[in-house]
C-alpha cells in the first residue's frame, strides 16, 4: 500500500464534511481523519476507531473544504 490509504468507512459531520476511518498499518489498525477540520485520531483498532470517528461527526460542524 506504499503511499496509500484505503478507506474503510465513512461517516458525515454536522457541517457536511466526511470523517474517514483508514487502514493505517497492514497489522490491523485504523485512524480516522476529518475532510472538514482535518482532525484526526491515532491508530487503534477497527472497532475504536469506528466509535471515535462516528463521535467526531456527530459534533463537528465543519463544512467540507474544496
Amino acid at each position: 500500500m506504499a503511499g496509500t490509504k484505503k478507506v474503510v468507512t465513512k461517516f458525515a459531520t454536522q457541517g457536511g464534511a466526511i470523517v474517514s476511518v483508514v487502514e493505517a498499518r497492514e497489522n490491523g489498525w485504523f485512524e480516522w481523519e476529518c475532510s472538514g477540520c482535518s482532525e484526526s485520531g491515532l491508530p487503534r483498532v477497527r472497532r475504536f476507531t469506528n466509535d471515535d470517528a462516528q463521535s467526531h461527526a456527530d459534533v463537528c460542524r465543519a463544512l467540507p473544504l474544496d
